[in-house]
């Protein structure tokens, strides 16, 4: 079976743990209205405000695909499975569509099953098992992001965990789940909202400090990680406090988005926060001890791509980016080009942590 099987998953707008959710809801508009699939594109486009044609269209094709829906003529019907599904809501009806269809999901749960791993671990697991040449982590996330979003797996510090009441739902007959096994290692338990530390924000709010570059880059990759995005940093090596930047970021190399030209500019670039198309959305370009001339460079390189361009610096180096935006070529790019001071900075990472953790808390 799995020689039949997908190697490539998509994800679906609304966030890393909404996919389910998000699916629900085109599943009714196809159950309820019967659309044609330029309709369903452009309500689905409207709905979750997505800009372009490539993407939304690739999201709905991998729905097809998997076999979620079906064309008849030019209308759009959902398939029997899911059909049982909206009529249940049995998020083990979902679990099976995409197991028998995607490679590595099960694999997934049976070694979450015997240990708790990190999305580098598991990345490392899928590659050598199925010989895949992934350049990014991406599809790792994106099969993690599913399993989370069916409420399957969790994750804590970093580390990924298979919940208890996964191992009774995805094992009974018919779901291509292995067999429970007892976990050799427990979830840590929960820590207190206002420390900080749940679901991987390693840092107290109210200690935030940044005074080195390394300390900005990790609080936007946190902050990129937050609210949702793909993130990556050229200074993969470089660490934070004993934690390797690598590590915070949650792709090591650079998504194919454009021809190598562009790539070759955006490997250099900070901090990127990608979107789950794996199309970059902000660049930052820290500038500690460097000018900000050299960072207003780099950025421009991208200035052709739908991207808003960062300057992170200390407040006495504002003034100095006022200036050059008034030269060219800035100028005509001086709506594209924010600059965010550490002390912003620091208060939007001490504002986004509770923010984030009411939000999972309520699973909004």
């Amino acid at each position: 079976m799995s020689s039949e099987r997908f190697k490539g998953i998509w994800p679906l707008p609304g966030g890393i743990t909404e996919y389910v959710n998000t699916l629900t809801k085109i599943l009714k508009r196809i159950q309820e209205n019967n659309p044609t699939y330029d309709e369903l594109l452009k309500w689905f486009k409207s709905e979750f405000s997505l800009e372009g044609e490539k993407t939304p269209r690739r999201y709905l094709e991998g729905l097809e695909r998997w076999g979620f829906l079906k064309k008849t003529d030019d209308k759009l019907s959902l398939t029997t499975e899911s059909l049982r599904f909206l009529e249940s809501r049995d998020y083990k009806i979902i679990y099976k569509i995409l197991s028998d269809r995607i490679l590595g999901l099960d694999d997934i749960l049976l070694w979450l099953s015997k240990e708790a791993l990190n999305k580098d671990e598991i990345h490392k697991k899928l590659t050598e098992k199925y010989n895949m040449h992934w350049r990014t982590t991406a599809q790792t996330y994106f099969r993690l992001g599913w399993l989370r979003s069916l409420g399957y797996v969790e994750e804590k510090g970093r580390k990924y965990y298979i919940t208890g009441n996964e191992l009774k739902t995805v094992t009974e007959e018919g779901s291509k789940a292995p067999p429970p096994i007892t976990p050799t290692i427990s979830p840590p338990s929960p820590v207190p909202a206002e420390t900080g530390k749940e679901r991987g924000i390693l840092i107290e709010p109210a200690e935030v400090v940044i005074d080195s570059h390394e300390a900005a880059e990790y609080f936007l990759l946190e902050l990129g990680r937050m609210f949702g995005c793909l993130t990556y940093t050229a200074d993969q090596a470089a660490s934070y406090k004993d934690k390797r930047l690598g590590e915070i970021a949650l792709l090591n190399q650079i998504p194919s988005f454009a021809g190598e030209r562009d790539l070759g500019s955006a490997r250099e670039i900070d901090v990127i926060w990608f979107g789950e198309d794996e199309n970059p959305k902000c660049c930052f370009e820290v500038e500690h001890t460097t000018d900000v001339v050299k960072g207003l460079n780099r950025l421009a390189q991208l200035q052709h791509l739908n991207v808003k361009f960062f300057i992170v610096a200390e407040e006495n180096k504002r003034s100095k980016f006022e200036i050059e935006m008034q030269k060219y070529p800035y100028r005509r790019m001086r709506n594209r080009y924010i600059f965010v001071s550490y002390g912003e900075l620091a208060r939007l990472f001490e504002k986004a942590v509770p923010f984030y953790q009411l939000k999972n808390k309520l699973k909004l």
